[in-house]
């Protein structure tokens, strides 16, 4: 007699599996740099590039929960900052964009992360800022020294200040920054497509002088 031969029996099959799962995963590396446990996070070091089941190493789960402490640890033990996971080729700095953690934001680039580097959805990491209306990293690039430039160039247009210097060793090219701006992604939206109009933290007038320039 068959006796797995039933819905309920299968069901059961299924739960017991999706429980080893959960428990594998609180468990792992990626747990510990989701919760910032950073303690449990160090006796998981030699598995720092691992993936889960998702394909996120435990940086992509320390940059979106914003654990700066755990982002330095793996970064200073060899994380591949520029890993991208193979279904949505996402990066630690999409992930930290797109839960607008500055502070990880400035250590990713800090560290030199590829700012490049897009998602399958062909999503630059302004497209995930502007998306999601990340307004603490936004406000970072955007406002202040971007503003004191475009205005320089506005009053001597022989200005030759040509880089975003952010601090922390943080800079952008005017002209990539622009490039970037400018690229669409699969549904041929450029960044500045999804920006939130009633969230007026950005200088829109001289963003479009600059984008016009």
């Amino acid at each position: 007699m068959n006796l797995c031969n039933n819905h309920n029996c299968e069901t059961k099959f299924h739960s017991t599996n999706q429980s080893i799962d959960e428990v594998d995963f609180l468990r792992s590396i990626q747990y510990y740099a989701q919760i910032g446990d950073l303690q449990k996070l160090q006796t998981k070091v030699h598995l720092v590039n691992s993936v889960d089941s998702y394909g996120y190493t435990a940086l992509h789960y320390a940059a979106r929960s914003g654990h700066i402490d755990c982002c330095l640890f793996l970064l200073k033990n060899a994380a591949d900052m520029n890993f991208q996971t193979s279904n949505l080729k996402t990066t630690a700095l999409h992930r930290c964009c797109n839960g607008d953690k500055l502070n990880v934001f400035k250590l990713l680039l800090e560290y030199k992360a590829d700012y490049k580097l897009k998602t399958v959805d062909s999503k630059n990491f302004l497209h995930v800022l502007f998306e999601n209306n990340s307004t603490s990293i936004l406000n970072f690039i955007f406002c202040n020294e971007f503003h004191t430039i475009i205005k320089k160039k506005l009053n001597d247009p022989q200005c030759l200040v040509d880089t975003l210097n952010l601090g922390n060793n943080v800079k952008f090219s005017m002209m990539e920054l622009k490039t970037l701006l400018n690229e669409a992604d699969v549904k041929n939206k450029k960044p500045l497509d999804y920006y939130n109009k009633q969230t007026s933290f950005i200088d829109m007038q001289l963003l479009e002088i600059f984008m016009n320039s």
